[in-house]
């Protein structure tokens, strides 16, 4: 099945970019029903990236950029030698 493109359009318009993109990276976590709360649902994993995708390209530069550094310090954590 693939994503309807309108569907993950009219969820942006009506809840943001930055909320549908957090909604599908919950949904990649594991968490189903932030997608249901704008309107979306993804039956897999492929979907759940597909609309965080759209979302993220969506997004303004400045969320785009603060999304990066969070991902990049959270690797930089992982990576952290364990005491």
């Amino acid at each position: 099945m693939t994503i309807d493109t309108t569907t993950v359009q009219t969820a942006i318009d009506t809840h943001g970019a930055q909320t549908v993109y957090a909604a599908a990276n919950s949904r990649l976590a594991g968490t189903h029903n932030d997608l249901t709360r704008v309107g979306l649902k993804a039956e897999d994993l492929g979907q759940a990236n597909m609309i965080a995708t759209i979302a993220f390209g969506q997004m303004s530069s400045l969320d785009q950029r603060a999304d990066e550094a969070s991902a990049e310090s959270d690797l930089n954590r992982l990576a952290a030698p364990q005491p």
